[in-house]
C-alpha cells in the first residue's frame, strides 16, 4: 500500500461511486448525488474525499463537524479491495487532516449488522461510547489538542 492520497469528491467521481453503490454492502451510506456534491461544497464544516493509492480508488470518505465540535464520519471502501487495510488507514489519514484541528472527536454511529464497519472503526482505534440513537453502535476517536 502506497500513501493514501485525499482528493476532494466533485462530480467526476460519481460514476466510480454508482458501481461501488451498487453493492449490498455499500448501501449503509447514502450514495452521493451531484446535488450532495454541491452542497459540500457550499458548505465550510463538511469534508468529503475519494482517497487513492496511486492511480486505484479505494474509499469514499467525509466528515461533518457539528455545533459541538465533533465530526460525524462517514466510509465506504471499494468493494473490490474490501479487507485490505484501506478502511482502517483512510480513517487514520482523516484523523490528521488539518480540518480536524480544533474538534474534540471523530465519531461514527453504526448500527451493529453492519459488522465490517464497526471492525473497521474499532481497527483503527476508535473506541465504543454510548450512542445517543437507539439501535446504533457510538465509536469516538479522539482529537488530541
Amino acid at each position: 500500500m502506497n500513501e493514501l492520497v485525499l482528493v476532494p469528491l466533485d462530480k467526476s467521481h460519481l460514476t466510480v461511486l454508482q458501481v461501488w453503490f451498487k453493492d449490498s454492502e455499500s448501501q449503509w451510506v447514502d450514495e452521493p448525488s451531484a446535488q450532495f456534491v454541491d452542497y459540500v461544497r457550499s458548505q465550510p464544516h463538511y469534508y468529503v474525499w475519494m482517497v487513492y493509492d496511486g492511480n486505484l480508488p479505494v474509499a469514499y470518505v467525509g466528515y461533518e463537524i457539528a455545533a459541538d465540535q465533533t465530526a460525524g464520519v462517514m466510509i465506504v471502501v471499494n468493494p473490490e479491495h474490501r479487507k485490505r487495510g484501506y478502511g482502517k488507514h483512510t480513517l487514520q489519514a482523516i484523523a490528521s487532516r488539518p480540518e480536524v484541528k480544533g474538534i474534540k472527536a471523530l465519531t461514527a454511529d453504526i448500527r451493529p449488522k453492519n459488522e465490517a464497519s464497526v471492525r473497521c472503526f474499532r481497527s483503527a482505534g476508535y473506541i465504543d461510547c454510548d450512542s445517543p440513537y437507539e439501535g446504533h453502535i457510538r465509536l469516538v476517536h479522539p482529537i488530541s489538542a
